[in-house]
């Protein structure tokens, strides 16, 4: 395998038609051009392909004509951060409340894992319980010091969503831990105090994990299977960044 670590700008990569699905994760309202940039998109989607673009309480679905199919959104969606796609639904990191959920393609919920509520996790990581407060912040309006007092008493803060091989992983950006959520019971596959503010993760084929650690500007590389860090690599800006092999 050699992945890569790479800044492109969406608008110098060539038209090639051969993406299934493209995700758009926090990424749209940063365009200057949001048309621009879904119509450079479009030229990178295969015939029937879709396009998911995840806002901080919904996903939008848009066909290849960039016409909007539908919302897929959920009162128990806040402050979504990450998605993950599997043939039954998508995998989200609702980042607010501490939660991990499955919504089906048509908005049920299938399946959901409350990681500031689960025992397991308090007594290996070392927190508190949180009650949960869904009906009060199911708007987006309401009291702002509240919400930010909420936010505050995140326990985990779930930054990031991988699915491999059946499993589903999360990481807490907070207690700098990788967590198997699914299937249960949840367990820690890692720790790492090295780790400052890591927010996206990947697992490869090969059973290794990468976890960015962005106050410090590298990627971590893991054995998915021991936990055990294997190798930091820097990350060079606007340059490229190959993963040993």
């Amino acid at each position: 395998l050699q992945a890569r670590v790479q800044a492109v700008d969406l608008f110098d990569l060539p038209p090639k038609a051969e993406h299934d699905v493209v995700l758009l994760i926090h990424v749209i309202e940063h365009f200057r051009s949001p048309r621009r940039g879904l119509t450079a998109i479009r030229e990178l989607l295969v015939d029937g392909g879709r396009l998911y673009v995840a806002t901080v309480r919904s996903i939008l679905v848009y066909d290849l004509d960039l016409s909007l199919e539908h919302e897929i959104a959920h009162p128990l969606l806040l402050g979504l951060h990450e998605i993950a796609v599997d043939d039954d639904g998508i995998w989200c990191t609702s980042t607010v409340h501490d939660l991990v959920i499955r919504i089906g393609f048509d908005g049920k919920v299938l399946d959901e894992w409350w990681g500031s509520e689960c025992g397991r996790l308090q007594n290996a990581l070392g927190f508190a319980s949180r009650r949960a407060e869904v009906e009060r912040f199911r708007s987006s309006s309401g009291d702002a010091a509240a919400y930010e007092a909420y936010v505050d008493a995140e326990r985990l803060h779930i930054n990031s969503i991988a699915v491999h091989d059946g499993a589903v992983y999360a990481l807490s950006c907070w207690t700098r831990s990788l967590i198997r959520v699914a299937p249960g019971p949840a367990e820690v596959v890692l720790t790492d105090d090295a780790l400052e503010s890591p927010h996206n993760c990947l697992v490869l084929p090969d059973g290794r994990i990468a976890v960015n650690s962005t106050r410090r500007q590298c990627v971590h590389v893991y054995s998915l299977a021991s936990g055990q860090r294997l190798d930091v690599r820097r990350v060079v800006a606007c340059g490229v960044v190959p993963w040993p092999r």
